[in-house]
């Protein structure tokens, strides 16, 4: 079984998809992971776990937004139809995810999470 570092590689693989492999200390915020990369925060990606509720019903979403946005949760709630949107909890993330806060990949096709994506984000030529 291929670990998320491995799943992501193999992906960007299989789509001829032009990436760079950076390490780096971890890192918690946009503003310290943008200056730490040496990019611009517009370029970063965050990825982050909402948690949507309806009548009965809850489930996990991925959303991407540019390092320097942040989401209107509001916004969420009318595009998810959902009554109630949260932030998922640290350990919910782990959960879903398998990844602690800070180092959630951008690919929900690997976790089966839903994906919504703020198309600002395919303004950059390349992202972080």
């Amino acid at each position: 079984m291929l670990n998320e570092f491995e799943s992501i590689v193999r992906l960007l693989d299989e789509n001829n998809i032009e990436y760079k492999i950076r390490e780096h200390e971890p890192v918690y915020t946009s503003e310290d992971a943008a200056k730490v990369r040496g990019f611009d925060m517009k370029t970063g990606v965050k990825s982050l776990i909402f948690k949507i509720e309806n009548e009965g019903f809850a489930d996990f979403i991925l959303v991407l937004v540019s390092g320097n946005r942040r989401v209107d949760s509001k916004k969420l709630s009318r595009i998810t139809k959902a009554k109630n949107v949260k932030m998922a909890s640290p350990e919910e993330v782990v959960e879903k995810t398998g990844c602690e806060i800070g180092s959630c990949h951008p690919f929900g096709n690997l976790t089966g999470m839903k994906t919504y994506m703020d198309d600002r984000i395919l303004e950059n030529k390349t992202v972080a």
